[in-house]
């Protein structure tokens, strides 16, 4: 004989057995005492659905039952999960503030290394104190030198004493005129005499009339050379004569060669200059 299997009704299966009898006694019928225990409701037969709301309440639940791991994990998710506005990515640019003060002054860096020496540039032209003149004299005829201050010749020919500088002259400048002298030394009282300027046309221009009133010839009708006789000679005596030359263009080096014959004997000197625009 097979035995019997033990029989045990469902929560749901008892409830419909109690409501059955309840009506089938009418109102005489009347359940005092319901009693369903933990162990008479399955795993999951309660659902959400089922629960009253509000009839689940903190003091209902045994502590630990609702772990706070998931409670976490719940209220994340809803953050997560929720819309929120989002925010200005960028603000207004606001007002420049003001220059701060200057720092103090930075140590001084050492000295550099020297550089190396330039590319020496070309010479230049030949400066006034380069300039010398030259003469040729017989026994008893020659021509004063020029001043060359006081360590050199006391001459008193040729372009003169410059004062200001304290030196004789030894630059022009275009467009001024400046006096020349020949100063002649003769010891023969011989006559008659002649001095002739030679000089570039380019350079200089020669007025016609000598200090001393006589008025000059130019041999050839060109310019350059301008010739100046004195008949009665010199009679033993030195000979200063002035005459004006004016400077016409600029250069390095003028000259002026003055040649006196007196009686057949000549001697002559060549004077130097540097002439500028200023």
């Amino acid at each position: 004989m097979s035995r019997l299997k033990s029989f045990r009704p469902s929560p749901a299966l008892a409830v419909s057995i109690v409501a059955l009898v309840v009506a089938m006694g009418g109102s005489a019928v009347a359940a005092t005492t319901l009693l369903i225990h933990t162990k008479d409701i399955a795993n999951g037969a309660v659902t959400t659905g089922k629960l009253h709301n509000g009839s689940v309440t903190n003091h209902k639940l045994a502590n630990g039952s609702v772990g706070l791991n998931k409670l976490n994990l719940k209220l994340k998710n809803e953050l997560n999960t929720a819309a929120t506005p989002r925010g200005i990515v960028t603000g207004p640019q606001g007002a420049k503030g003001d220059t701060g003060s200057q720092g103090p002054k930075g140590d001084t860096g050492s000295q550099g290394p020297k550089g190396d020496t330039g590319a020496t540039g070309p010479q230049g032209p030949a400066g006034p104190a380069q300039l010398e003149s030259w003469s040729a004299c017989t026994a008893t005829l020659c021509l004063d030198a020029p001043p060359q201050g006081p360590k050199g010749l006391d001459g008193s020919a040729g372009w003169g004493w410059d004062n200001s500088a304290n030196a004789p002259v030894s630059q022009l400048t275009v467009g001024t005129p400046a006096s020349f002298t020949v100063t002649v030394m003769s010891q023969a009282d011989s006559h008659p005499a002649t001095i002739t300027l030679t000089y570039s046309s380019q350079d200089l221009s020669l007025g016609s009339t000598a200090s001393d009133g006589t008025v000059g010839s130019n041999p050839f009708d060109r310019g350059g050379v301008e010739t100046f006789s004195y008949p009665a000679g010199f009679h033993n005596t030195d000979k200063s004569v002035g005459f004006t030359f004016t400077p016409q263009n600029a250069t390095a080096e003028a000259l002026v060669t003055a040649t006196v014959q007196v009686d057949g004997q000549q001697a002559s000197e060549t004077f130097p200059v540097a002439i500028t625009n200023s």
